[in-house]
């Protein structure tokens, strides 16, 4: 067969996004035996250490399935550390070898070392013994072309074969008479290389007069190779390093594929929803040898994970930015089930099926076991039912349709029983797809190398070398797809795992062409159950709904705002279908952190329903007594509550939750959450008394009814940002030698700042009116202020002109100052000059220029000045500091 029949791809993507991966070959240590030549140095000498026969890298111009078939190798190197290299094309037509800077275009950036240029007869490998003894001064070794980096880094290499590197021509090993010139031991060294090198070489060493080799630097994103010729075996082992990791060590133990790239990823093969599929794939058309495209639109992820040559350093590792050690995945939380229409909670009539919802701790993957069978076992040989996927961080859901492993439905259990399903989280998962390698009777080898604690059994009874995979046919949207599994090698069904060790996922008689096969391997979490309930009569109907609405607009400003009033409306109703009664009744509301509780109070309720509000309800916890929501029964309940300054300016969110049995189940526990009601909403802000507009659906399920996709969203209100506030109040406190005492707050009048639930109680003293003054009399006024917003206030300055007919008291509290300041006290903590002169307060005449906030005070219309009084570079906010949040500032006035 020519190249493209025989090769292991990458459907997706381009080289330009190639930019994380690759598959491994390797074979495990008790499989090498006793010829293994020793090792030393970096390169080819790693891909035949264990004999079979000789794989070429290639650079080359064309692509395979969207892959530019060339190998672009990767070495890591400390700043005065010596980088050798050397290939058996250079020197050899227009071979080279050529380091680039780390992260260039290497198609786009001149090369730091042209090593046939710039060292001419250096790098020149010609030997079995030079490949094997690395680079001079090493006892008959070749002679290295070196580059020493000023700067630790990540420098790329490329060998050119003989036709240079715009070349896509195959190797010719076939000679007459034979040489044997696909061995091991009788490399191809001629311009027949063509457009690959038989022989190369990275090796990193601590200076040029070293013979210490520093292993585990080289690496790569894929690897391209070709073998020259159908028939010979590929022995070649291999080290992949995931982004969290994990390591691993993979082995083709005699694996024929001609022309082929190697590489890894973390899903496999993808359905058409981007979904990893979890099965292998066929070309389509059928006669399409290159598996350019796959039956039903599948794809194949580009690769992601890294190949190494030798087990990876900690400093190449590092420099990656993968994790030394492998990164424990987490269990996953709030793990449940939710019927689908007909059912309520977790709940579901049979053929129905549901959600599962999940909380991950992490970015990854998920398999989902249903015991449908009910032995307390986990196993597909009992036509359990698996789910997998990949999931995001935070809330996930996962569809079920009801049915088991076989495709037949979950029936329900005597007494409505529950069954039990189990999620796993996986860590490290790793793919290995290979594609048009018609046989593979030996079987490859997958080895975790680190599992983490050292663990020989996973949570799942898994070891480091079980891999799983599935060649059963499916179907992806309306598209049959037959992998045609008749191979008595293998289990057609490996989802629950096998064992890799002495070969798996062995298959022969060209069963393999023109096929993607998935191969994966992952550590597991620890399990997390759920019950499910599946009915075949008594049934709840359970259903919710909540709205919000604008209550009471404290400041008049017809936006929500710090202090307005909000009141939300919960009704929940076991409706028809229903046939029996919710057992064990419970609403649950949680208010959250930026509203505080006013009241709660039933509104409307079916009569002879005898649920009761919980007295002990303030905002959180239970909202209801247990009780019984019979059938057609429902229940309306208002809280109302006020917007606290802890609001950050994200809107505010609330969800209802209600649990509850059966009459015939009554231990079972069913959930069902409110979802958002905008009835009657015509704008994102209403006015007073009417309903905030709630968002479109997001398409995120938590499972009331599968068919609704509006069925699970919180209620939503924003509330207009506010990042800092400083109140103002202003009182006549003294006239004359008389104090004036009088507390007046809050006043009977709406007004937002007098009334403000923060200040102080009794803090605001003074007269609002000071009644009748007579030419001579002292005024004294008070500015009281507080930082009530969201956030402090910065650069806070005050203020107040003097009155008309009044001249400012430039010795009211000594000889040199007419300003006195109080911050946190009822007192002033510090009288203040009247000059610009450092201590924040001064007293501007009139008409001379004033800063901001005064700029009014220079004009005529104030020719008595203004007291200028900054507070403070930053006020805090009451939330957070409530003693250093208000204050006041106080001077005296004399009427002309």
């Amino acid at each position: 067969m020519k190249l493209s029949p025989k090769s292991l791809i990458a459907l997706a993507g381009s080289p330009s996004h190639l930019s994380r991966t690759v598959a491994g070959l390797a074979l495990l240590l008790w499989a090498i035996g006793s010829s293994i030549q020793p090792v030393q140095a970096e390169g080819s000498r790693d891909l035949v250490v264990n004999g079979g026969h000789r794989p070429y890298t290639e650079w080359r111009t064309n692509t395979t399935g969207g892959i530019v078939r060339r190998t672009l190798l990767k070495v890591y190197a400390k700043a005065g550390e010596v980088i050798n290299l050397g290939s058996s094309g250079v020197g050899v037509g227009t071979g080279n070898a050529v380091l680039f800077a780390p992260g260039v275009n290497v198609d786009a950036t001149t090369p730091l070392v042209d090593c046939k240029s710039a060292q001419p007869g250096k790098g020149v490998m010609t030997t079995r013994a030079q490949e094997v003894a690395g680079p001079a001064p090493s006892a008959g070794g070749y002679v290295p072309c070196t580059f020493t980096p000023t700067t630790d880094g990540i420098y790329q290499v490329a060998f050119y074969g003989p036709s240079g590197k715009v070349s896509a021509t195959d190797p010719t090993t076939a000679s007459t008479p034979p040489i044997a010139s696909d061995s091991v031991n009788s490399p191809l060294i001629t311009v027949n290389q063509r457009s690959s090198v038989s022989m190369w070489d990275i090796t990193v060493r601590s200076s040029a007069a070293s013979t210490t080799d520093i292993i585990g630097r080289v690496f790569t994103d894929y690897v391209a190779l070709h073998l020259g010729d159908t028939g010979r075996q590929l022995n070649s082992y291999l080290y992949i390093l995931t982004d969290d990791g994990y390591r691993y060590r993979t082995a083709l133990n005699g694996l024929d594929p001609e022309g082929f790239i190697f590489f890894a990823n973390s899903q496999g093969l993808l359905h058409p929803n981007g979904q990893t599929l979890y099965h292998s794939g066929i070309a389509s058309p059928s006669n399409d040898n290159t598996v350019s495209a796959l039956a039903g639109g599948v794809t194949i992820q580009p690769p992601e994970h890294k190949m190494f040559f030798n087990p990876p350093s900690d400093a190449a590792i590092t420099a990656i930015g993968s994790s030394l050690t492998p990164v424990i995945p987490l269990p996953a939380q709030n793990f449940k089930f939710t019927g689908g229409t007909g059912g309520s909670g977790n709940q579901a009539p049979q053929s129905v099926g549901g959600n599962f919802s999940f909380d991950a701790p992490q970015d990854g993957s998920y398999q989902i076991f249903i015991d449908t069978n009910n032995d307390g076992l986990y196993s597909i040989a009992a036509d359990d039912r698996i789910l997998e996927g990949a999931n995001l961080s935070g809330f996930n859901t996962v569809t079920w349709d009801g049915k088991n492993g076989a495709g037949a439905d979950v029936l329900a259990l005597p007494g409505n029983a529950p069954y039990q399903a189990k999620i796993i989280l996986k860590g490290g998962e790793y793919h290995f797809p290979i594609l048009d390698v018609e046989g593979n009777l030996p079987g490859f080898t997958i080895e975790m190398l680190n599992p983490p604690g050292g663990v020989s059994l996973f949570s799942n009874g898994s070891s480091p070398t079980t891999i799983y995979y599935d060649e059963r046919n499916y179907t992806v949207n309306t598209t049959t797809v037959n992998l045609l599994c008749t191979t008595p090698t293998n289990p057609c069904d490996a989802r629950g795992g096998t064992e890799s060790f002495g070969g798996g996922h062995k298959f022969g008689a060209n069963w393999g062409d023109k096929k993607a096969i998935d191969t994966w391997i992952y550590f597991p979490s620890q399990g997390t159950f759920a019950p499910l309930v599946i009915t075949s009569g008594n049934q709840a109907e359970v259903r919710a709904k909540k709205s919000v609405k604008f209550l009471t607009d404290v400041d008049s400003s017809s936006s929500v705002t710090v202090d307005d009033q909000i009141q939300y409306t919960i009704t929940y109703s076991n409706l028809s279908p229903a046939s029996t009664g919710a057992t064990n009744f419970v609403i649950t509301d949680n208010l959250p952190s930026q509203l505080n509780f006013v009241n709660a109070q039933i509104t409307a309720q079916t009569a002879g329903n005898t649920i009761v509000l919980r007295s002990g309800y303030a905002g959180s916890g239970a909202l209801t007594n247990t009780g019984i929501l019979r059938v057609n029964d429902s229940i309306t309940i208002t809280i109302t509550a006020t917007i606290n300054n802890q609001n950050s300016g994200n809107p505010i969110s609330n969800q209802a939750i209600a649990t509850f049995g059966t009459v015939d189940n009554p231990a079972t526990t069913a959930t069902v959450v409110t979802d958002a009601d905008s009835s009657g909403s015509i704008t994102d802000t209403p006015t007073v008394g009417n309903p905030f507009q709630q968002i479109a659906n997001d398409n995120i399920e938590q499972g009331n009814n599968p068919t609704n996709k509006g069925d699970d969203e919180p209620t939503l209100f924003k509330v207009v940002a506010s990042s800092s506030r400083i109140r103002l109040v202003k009182r006549i406190t003294r006239i004359n030698t008389t104090d004036i005492n009088s507390v007046i707050d809050p006043t009977t009048t709406v007004d937002s700042n007098d009334n403000a639930s923060s200040w102080l109680s009794g803090y605001l003293r003074g007269a609002i009116d000071g009644g009748k003054v007579q030419p001579g009399d002292i005024v004294e006024y008070t500015i009281y202020f507080l930082s009530d917003g969201g956030t402090s206030a910065q650069d806070v300055s005050i203020c107040d002109l003097v009155p008309s007919n009044s001249s400012f008291v430039t010795d009211a509290f000594n000889s040199t100052s007419g300003i006195a300041l109080a911050i946190g006290s009822s007192t002033p903590t510090s009288l203040l000059t009247n000059l610009a002169d450092g201590d924040g307060g001064q007293f501007v005449t009139a008409p001379t220029a004033t800063p901001v906030p005064c700029s009014s005070s220079n004009s005529t219309a104030n020719p008595n000045g203004a007291i200028v009084v900054k507070i403070g570079s930053s006020v805090p906010n009451f939330s957070t500091d409530s003693v250093n949040s208000y204050g006041f500032i106080r001077f005296q006035a004399k009427v002309n």
